[in-house]
């Protein structure tokens, strides 16, 4: 007759003794002649909320696990990509510098610049939270909110040779997730499209994955913005989904698309990206000759 005990402590080679102060838990591989007992205390559900069932065959050894397991435990039940860093180091505003453009830390100092191109396109300015603006006043009072804001920073966006023609951000930093996000991207019609444009955008995407080491990069935008919409998807980024009025701005309820790109997926895009940049592969007029991701320009 084979004896069956809940909650019984097993020890190798003999019967079982009861043991209700134990918490006893099956491990992997734990077959006769082997056991394994944790102290109620030490379960990291005990304290009366442990609701490991574990029996055990006197005779044969055999270690039972009840139906009511614990599903927490990742040696029953895969929880995700286990990862030993916990923290991740915040952006560094500082100014950086690529082939076609110049990024600058974003300050008042820059409103006057700016303001030629921001007072040509009050239409540029549909998909952002603020503008367009009528009086030099409001573009400065902006700049000054955003070049103080400490956990977001700015830079203003120079091609070489030219003004700054634009801005953009490190947004959405979670360094407890390994996420972070570029946003808030405010491009002149002159700047769209550009190699100076993608550049700027390739010089946080570096900073962000690359000397910050995270391990999601973020793209979001309000989903009828067909033209951020499209620049993500240029970009390398994965359209994850869209969320449904998720936000409101100026009256208007708007759903907001999200994409990303993930550490392991990072190098493909940065040498894609680079290899785009190239001086070569523009023609003396400036027209690309490959697409980024794409294959060649159609003639």
């Amino acid at each position: 007759m084979i004896l069956v005990t809940p909650y019984v402590r097993y020890f190798p080679g003999g019967g079982g003794r009861r043991g209700p102060s134990l918490c006893p838990k099956a491990s992997a591989g734990a077959g006769a002649g082997q056991g394994l007992a944790v102290p109620w205390l030490e379960c990291p559900l005990g304290g009366g909320n442990c609701c490991h069932t574990f029996f055990v065959f006197h005779r044969t050894g055999l270690h039972l696990k009840g139906q009511r397991q614990n599903l927490m435990t990742t040696q029953h039940k895969a929880l995700g990509i286990p990862l030993p860093q916990a923290d991740w180091p915040l952006p560094v505003w500082t100014a950086r510098s690529g082939r076609y453009v110049d990024l600058v830390p974003l300050s008042v100092d820059h409103a006057d610049l700016l303001w030629p191109a921001v007072v040509a396109a009050p239409e540029s300015f549909t998909y952002l939270r603020y503008g367009p603006f009528t009086h030099p006043a409001g573009l400065r009072a902006l700049l000054g909110d955003l070049s103080q804001r400490s956990e977001q920073p700015f830079w203003v966006v120079i091609p070489k040779g030219g003004v700054p023609q634009g801005w953009l951000s490190i947004c959405d930093v979670f360094p407890k997730d390994g996420s972070i996000e570029i946003g808030s991207i405010w491009f002149s019609p002159e700047l769209q499209g550009t190699r100076a444009a993608r550049e700027a955008i390739f010089l946080l995407m570096c900073h962000a994955m690359d000397d910050l080491g995270y391990e999601r990069l973020v793209w979001r935008c309000q989903a009828q913005n067909t033209k951020s919409f499209r620049a993500a998807k240029n970009l390398g980024f994965t359209y994850e989904g869209t969320w449904r009025r998720a936000a409101v701005v100026d009256g208007w309820q708007r759903d907001v698309a999200w994409f990303s790109i993930l550490k392991d997926e990072w190098p493909h895009h940065r040498l894609a990206m680079h290899n785009w940049l190239v001086a070569d592969n523009f023609d003396a007029s400036g027209r690309q000759i490959t697409r980024l991701g794409n294959g060649p320009v159609a003639t």
